[in-house]
């Protein structure tokens, strides 16, 4: 049991999910945003369970963990600039979009090709956005590709592990990509 990792994990859930629900009245491409930002929420929901004691779900979390990992993020960057560019680009990036839980079946060394897919998904996003003048956007893009390269080791600072900064500062990021792909539904891309 783990509190604090517990507690951190909790506001990582209310952030993907709250961002997904919010990306069911939009289009396609920010429908399509939102479950990748849902499956980030999801997965926080078997963490905040695992890590608040509940026992058995280690393997759940890891399981939907990796889904989140391997789709969930690649898919909500592309979504997100696809959302934000004209034809035919967007048609690309949605195709593309599609494209990444076959990769991600395919791939041999999986945590090297969630690395890899999710940094595309967040490096389009990041330019994307960035192009749009959608500061928001790019700023949660940049602290996702943050917290899964940078927030790495086992650590402690203000009294909390490595785990739930990771977990703070892809809330914050959740919710940052969120609220731009919310805004991008509100004007209809």
């Amino acid at each position: 049991m783990n509190p604090d990792v517990a507690a951190t994990d909790a506001l990582l859930a209310v952030a993907g999910l709250g961002a997904g629900l919010a990306s069911l009245r939009g289009g396609i491409p920010q429908r399509m945003a939102g479950v990748g930002l849902a499956l980030v929420g999801l997965a926080a929901v078997a963490g905040t369970f695992r890590y608040g004691g509940v026992q058995g779900l280690e393997g759940v979390h890891t399981d939907i963990s990796a889904l989140a990992a391997f789709v969930g993020v690649p898919v909500a960057g592309l979504s997100l600039a696809a959302g934000q560019l004209a034809q035919p680009w967007s048609r690309w990036l949605v195709w593309a979009t599609g494209l990444v839980p076959l990769l991600a079946a395919l791939g041999a060394d999986l945590p090297a090709t969630a690395t890899v897919l999710g940094a595309v998904g967040m490096v389009a996003a990041l330019v994307v956005c960035a192009s749009q003048r959608r500061w928001g956007g790019a700023i949660g893009a940049l602290l996702v590709m943050v917290a899964g390269l940078v927030i790495v080791g086992d650590w402690t600072f203000l009294g909390l592990e490595r785990l739930a900064w990771f977990h703070v500062v892809l809330a914050v990021a959740i919710g940052l990509l969120g609220r731009t792909n919310r805004a991008l539904s509100a004007s209809g891309g």
